[in-house]
């Protein structure tokens, strides 16, 4: 998985094109855990109490992005690139608001004193119907593909994601004081906003990029299993 855009400001010591093995190791250990991430919400039946399966199809959507990414960069850049960027894209504007639909409109966000923050997303999001919420993000991807200037297509991932992944999944772990749920969450938020995937520049003599990897594919995995452990509670 990759962003649509990178840096231009490569690293002299590094190739500006080519094949990058490493990387490709990195999205394969990212398609890893994200598929174990899908898995462990996938094998909840949905129920009137919580929409696991949405959440699953979120980080299915990652792995999915991932996959084509090992193949663009182990294998061939000019077959997969386009591709891969498209799901990668599609990932970050749908997969992951789907996370935090299933967060959000789950029994396990009930009220409280830790949850009314959300109290105004989960109300508009319970009375939206699933299909409707993923066509609809669909659109908005798609417009941003094809319209946006650049500044203003990262302004609307960021924003769509902050309001309806991190905000809701925030949430979920405040209300049930689940620390490890915010500390993946926040593992999460850090790879993307402070590692970021940039593919030219090193920390600690590793590619940005790789780091990035290791890190969303850690707090994905980690934040499927204690959302899975969440709904299966029924937000006891």
């Amino acid at each position: 998985m990759t962003s649509r855009k990178q840096p231009h400001d490569a690293a002299a010591a590094l190739p500006a094109r080519g094949l990058y093995p490493t990387v490709a190791i990195s999205d394969a250990f990212n398609t890893v855990t994200h598929a174990l991430a899908a898995i462990a919400l996938a094998q909840l039946a949905p129920t009137s109490a919580h929409r696991a399966d949405l959440a699953a199809v979120g980080f299915a959507s990652v792995a999915f992005a991932a996959t084509l990414g090992t193949l663009r960069f182990g294998l061939s850049e000019y077959h997969f690139a386009a591709v891969n960027g498209a799901t990668a894209h599609f990932a970050a504007y749908v997969g992951l608001p789907l996370v935090g639909f299933a967060a959000a409109t789950s029994s396990a966000l009930s009220n409280g004193p830790q949850s009314s923050w959300c109290a105004p997303l989960t109300s508009v999001l319970s009375n939206v119907d699933p299909a409707l919420f993923t066509v609809a993000l669909s659109w908005i991807c798609l417009l941003s593909t094809n319209t946006f200037a650049a500044a203003l297509e990262d302004l609307v991932k960021v924003l769509l994601n902050v309001v309806l992944f991190i905000w809701p999944v925030a949430a979920l772990g405040l209300h049930h004081s689940d620390r490890a749920l915010l500390a993946y969450l926040g593992l999460f938020v850090f790879a993307g906003v402070v590692i970021k995937p940039e593919r030219e520049k090193l920390l600690f003599g590793v590619r940005r990029e790789n780091w990035f990897h290791y890190g969303i594919g850690i707090a994905s995995m980690g934040m499927a299993y204690r959302l899975a452990a969440i709904l299966a509670g029924g937000g006891k």
